[in-house]
């Protein structure tokens, strides 16, 4: 779902 906040959401490993 964040491939844009990829940056942000990398500590919520929530983008994959």
């Amino acid at each position: 779902m964040c491939r844009k906040c990829a940056k942000m959401c990398r500590k919520l490993s929530n983008y994959e």
